[in-house]
């Protein structure tokens, strides 16, 4: 693998953020370095805000939808792979598509179990069925992200 280049970019929104655990107003404390990694091994380096929680003392970080939390390769390349698109089509490798799909198979249900959760608690609508974007960013925003290296083992999940 080569890199074909690198791009640096500013993440900047002017809307409030408010914390996922205890839903008040987060304040920026600073920016973080984030690499995304697009088709055909191009780099995006993105700036990310940091942000911190004066009720609850946590830090977030704020993360636009073309990322997946814990991941590098952007949600596109992602999705892609998870729908059944080859490698080639999608400019990664083989094996990477292959880890990619035996996460989603780990967390899949998981993350529908947080779809229903919060249409029954707040009385909101999903896609149906609900997209990748859809479920990530509702376990994502919603506090219940976990981390699923243990559950990604490929032992069963999928296949090559």
């Amino acid at each position: 693998m080569s890199i074909v280049a690198v791009f640096y970019f500013a993440v900047i929104t002017k809307e409030a953020s408010c914390c996922p655990v205890c839903h008040e107003e987060l304040g920026m404390i600073g920016t973080r370095e984030r690499v995304r990694w697009k088709a055909n091994y191009v780099q995006h380096k993105l700036l990310i805000r940091r942000l911190y929680c004066e009720n609850c003392h946590k830090i977030h970080h704020e993360i636009p939808d073309c990322l997946v939390p814990y991941k590098r390769y952007e949600a596109d390349v992602i999705e892609g792979a998870i729908e059944g698109k080859p490698a080639n089509e999608l400019g990664v490798s083989d094996n990477a598509v292959y880890r990619f799909r035996c996460w989603w198979g780990a967390v899949e249900t998981y993350f529908s179990d947080i779809l229903e959760m919060l249409a029954a608690k707040y009385d909101v609508s999903f896609g149906s069925p609900p997209t990748f974007r859809e479920a990530v960013r509702a376990a994502t925003n919603s506090n219940n992200w976990i981390f699923a290296h243990r559950l990604s083992t490929c032992s069963g999940v999928c296949t090559k």
